[in-house]
């Protein structure tokens, strides 16, 4: 059996996306006026190819654009988004090192409750030539085999390995001196963007954003994530006072801050029956961002405690009387 049909590896996934064009809403951060289709191209001041490859770097997740389809629903008379997006998750992986050379990007993609399972992945040639950036996109040549290859098995590919997708359907980024960001048009009908058919993408350092038939309308968002290193202490009494020496520790545990939520286990595997969830959230009144911390209890889904901090703190944490909790942010590769 094809080594690529029997591994499931989760530390690189893949944007692409429903079918389904979900209903356009104003965005909180839409693009500017200059669109993919009207610009400016003046080039950064930073290379234009280094700038894209760092920002199409990481994990991306449509948490924020959910929540915010739902609270626009609150205005209409049902109280219900029409065509919502589905919550996902994304990771994007530069690779270099590989048979298939320099400039190759997995793009991989999963459903926001279970960011280490991908269902989708697609390939990328990163190239630029006569000062276009291009991504032409590849699949697995064995279209029965859709799990990520482990990053051994990725440094082995080779062109055989895969499948061209059509030459029209590259996806074509620019630079827009305007908004400081990147454009690219939707492809023909007929091809497969990062998040499904036709549709017009804007790249800037922290988000990317699909937009609907009016440019000035945005319909799905994926922000950048965070990822936050967890260290806790908890009573093996549970909820009762931790005395000295009984208590089990909890590290070696990451979650990311677009409601990342990770379950806490004790040192012996046993559940806790406690969970945390990490959300960057937008304050609607000063349209600030802060970081919100959750101690959830998994049987009642009640929060028992939480604590806050600006969305660009290094760490929060929460203590009581018998767990203690520390989040800290993880150096970004990119």
């Amino acid at each position: 059996m094809n080594p690529l049909q029997t591994v499931i590896y989760a530390s690189a996934l893949a944007l692409t996306s429903c079918a389904q064009q979900p209903k356009a809403l104003p965005s909180s951060q839409a693009p500017s006026a200059t669109t993919p289709t009207q610009t400016s191209n003046q080039k950064p001041a930073a290379s234009s190819h280094s700038l894209l490859r760092r920002w199409l770097q990481g994990e991306f997740n449509n948490n924020a654009f959910v929540v915010q389809q739902k609270d626009e629903a609150q205005k209409t008379a049902t109280g219900l988004p029409e065509n919502p997006v589905e919550p996902l998750h994304a990771r994007i992986t530069l690779f270099d090192g590989s048979k298939l050379g320099p400039n190759w990007l997995l793009l991989s993609l999963s459903p926001a409750a279970t960011p280490d399972l991908a269902r989708s992945v697609r390939f990328y040639k990163l190239s630029e030539l006569a000062g276009e950036l291009k991504m032409v996109g590849y699949q697995l040549a064995d279209s029965q085999s859709s799990p990520i290859p482990n990053p051994s098995q990725l440094m082995q590919l080779t062109l055989t390995d895969l499948r061209a997708e059509p030459a029209d359907c590259a996806i074509s980024w620019r630079f827009l001196a305007s908004s400081q960001g990147f454009a690219a048009d939707a492809p023909p009908s007929h091809c497969q963007s990062l998040f499904g058919p036709a549709a017009r993408l804007m790249l800037s350092a922290q988000s990317i954003e699909i937009l609907g038939a009016s440019t000035a309308q945005v319909t799905d968002r994926f922000e950048k994530a965070r990822r936050f290193g967890v260290w806790a202490q908890i009573s093996r009494g549970l909820k009762s006072p931790m005395p000295t020496g009984k208590y089990s520790v909890v590290k070696g545990v990451t979650l990311h801050n677009q409601r990342g939520r990770t379950a806490l286990l004790m040192d012996d595997g046993a559940a806790s029956g406690f969970a945390l969830e990490l959300t960057e959230k937008r304050d609607e009144n000063k349209g600030a961002k802060n970081l919100n911390l959750r101690l959830i209890n998994e049987q009642t889904g009640e929060v028992e405690a939480e604590s806050w901090a600006d969305a660009k703190t290094e760490a929060l944490g929460l203590n009581l009387s018998w767990i203690r909790i520390s989040v800290s942010a993880q150096s970004a590769e990119n």
